[in-house]
């Protein structure tokens, strides 16, 4: 829909779901079929809420009552490392900086091929050229995977 109104750049990013649960607690999935009866959570109005919504609430394998949206994904993983909820689907990038920092660990990636733009109105091909190119420099002289091994610990 978006891409109807709004012109994109090539990804500067792409990013896939993670599920945070406890570290060394009782629940360790590997699949969305190990959630049967078990509370998650997400940020609302995100790709995780979507996944939770789809995978788990959509095909009866947790009750709606059993999803907790968050208005930050701090405050969800807040609950799961106080126990109040078992899991959290987030970003994988931010997963796994919770994972480095928090008693927490990513138990599963769900691979959802996220790919993130830099967004610009309709018709601005100059400039869409321009941070096209922009960015194939960046990453052909090895300055965007620098920034990114420093920023988000990824090679």
């Amino acid at each position: 829909e978006r891409r109807q109104t709004i012109a994109f750049s090539d990804p500067y990013w792409e990013s896939d779901q993670a599920i945070l649960v406890r570290e060394g607690g009782d629940f360790q999935p590997s699949g969305w079929a190990d959630f049967e009866g078990v509370r998650v959570g997400a940020q609302s109005g995100t790709t995780g809420a979507d996944q939770v919504q789809s995978n788990l609430v959509g095909e009866g394998i947790i009750p709606e009552s059993n999803f907790s949206t968050y208005d930050s994904y701090v405050l969800a993983v807040e609950d799961l490392v106080n126990g109040n909820i078992d899991a959290v689907v987030v970003d994988n990038p931010v997963a796994e900086t919770f994972a480095a920092n928090r008693d927490v660990t990513v138990a599963f990636v769900e691979e959802t091929g996220e790919r993130f733009g830099f967004g610009l109105r309709q018709g601005e091909s100059e400039l869409q050229s321009a941070l096209n190119d922009g960015l194939a420099t960046v990453r052909d002289d090895g300055t965007y995977q620098e920034i990114t091994n420093t920023w988000f610990g990824q090679e």
